[in-house]
């Protein structure tokens, strides 16, 4: 009975782990403008809108991942009752 409750604890975390890294990773890096880099900074008026629009969905998707990771991190212990005197 302990151990699929570590598994499923397991599972959720890589999820949640490659979930932030495919969104940041697309956001920044795949949707990359030529010769402006990952940050826009002042070059962001030069850039066709929807991959602006498309580079801030990617990144507020990672950002929503990220506040979910943290909340889920904070919380685990009493989702699941781990005992760790076992």
């Amino acid at each position: 009975m302990k151990h699929w409750k570590r598994l499923l604890d397991l599972i959720i975390m890589i999820n949640l782990s490659i979930c932030l890294v495919y969104a940041f990773y697309v956001g920044l890096v795949v949707f990359k403008v030529e010769g402006i880099g990952v940050i826009l900074g002042n070059g962001a008026p030069e850039i066709p809108f929807e991959t602006l629009v498309t580079r801030r969905l990617y990144c507020i998707e990672g950002y929503v991942v990220l506040g979910v990771f943290i909340l889920y991190l904070a919380y685990r212990e009493r989702i699941w009752k781990f005992n760790h005197a076992e």
